[in-house]
């Protein structure tokens, strides 16, 4: 969640909140104190970051929208238009966060937790703001407004923060075409089926069209298949650029070091002559 305003966070609290008191009430164990608080710990972190760096990048976003050839005025269809391909550009982000370690080592803080609710929603390492703007760099040059293609973005994050629960089951119709929390549940979790399975932002079209979806059908297990076992906000931040940077200064050679850093995550020399 890397560009979201103080009163989006206030509520977001708020319905993090209430969701607490319906686990309690229901006698369930979504969430656990030390991991909720690693989680408002971390997106504070964030927030503050952020206020720092937004600015920065609307600027470029502007100028690269004045170099475009073209220039879309604002309408219902330019909108629908912007808001499909904004969803198709952060599927295959999302795939390349999944796929390239050295976009994985921010992308992983987001599904370190072991728990899954809308607190995991904040769970967002303060570096996926400074790439995560190639997402709209393409939007910008195309010549769709800045301001436009930043609202659709912050749109598109709200609506990521309520597929965080497991309150919600699946939603019967809308489940063919909306990215629903049964949907991204399967995303998060580390069973051997659902690992790399639905990618999507708002829509679950893309993942049906590529081959990437996975309904949810036993019960997800939450978390990273090498689990971080800590609490502290700034080891779960650096845990896994740590490791990567482990792996690279063990390295025999250059091309291995290059290999862990933009190869899949957990690549190792061993797999190169089958990847390769």
């Amino acid at each position: 969640m890397e560009r979201l305003t103080f009163i989006q966070y206030f509520l977001f609290i708020g319905i993090i909140c209430l969701e607490g008191f319906l686990n309690l009430r229901h006698d369930r164990r979504e969430y656990k104190i030390k991991d909720t608080l690693a989680n408002i710990s971390i997106a504070v972190l964030n927030w503050m970051i952020g206020l720092f760096i937004t600015g920065s990048v609307f600027i470029v976003l502007v100028k690269l929208q004045e170099l475009s050839l073209f220039k879309f005025e604002t309408s219902f269809l330019v909108c629908l238009i912007l808001f499909l391909l904004s969803d198709l550009i952060h599927y295959g982000f999302h795939c390349l966060e999944h796929t390239c370690r050295f976009f994985w080592a921010t992308h992983s803080v987001h599904h370190s937790s072991d728990s899954y609710n809308f607190s995991t929603a904040l769970r967002t390492a303060h570096t996926n703001r400074l790439y995560r703007s190639l997402c709209e760099i393409p939007l910008c040059i195309l010549g769709f407004d800045a301001f436009a293609v930043v609202v659709t973005h912050s749109i598109m994050l709200t609506y990521a923060f309520f597929q965080h629960t497991e309150l919600v089951k699946k939603l019967g119709w809308l489940e063919y075409f909306l990215n629903t929390p049964s949907h991204h549940r399967v995303h998060h979790a580390s069973n051997e089926k659902y690992l790399d399975k639905n990618f999507g932002g708002v829509l679950i079209i893309w993942d049906k069209l590529f081959g990437t979806f996975q309904p949810e059908e036993e019960n997800p297990t939450y978390g990273l298949v090498t689990p971080v076992k800590t609490h502290n906000p700034l080891k779960i931040v650096s845990n896994e650029w740590i490791a990567m940077a482990r792996d690279v200064f063990k390295s025999n050679s250059w091309k291995e070091r290059v290999f862990y850093i933009f190869h899949k995550p957990g690549w190792k020399p061993a797999e190169e002559n089958k990847d390769v």
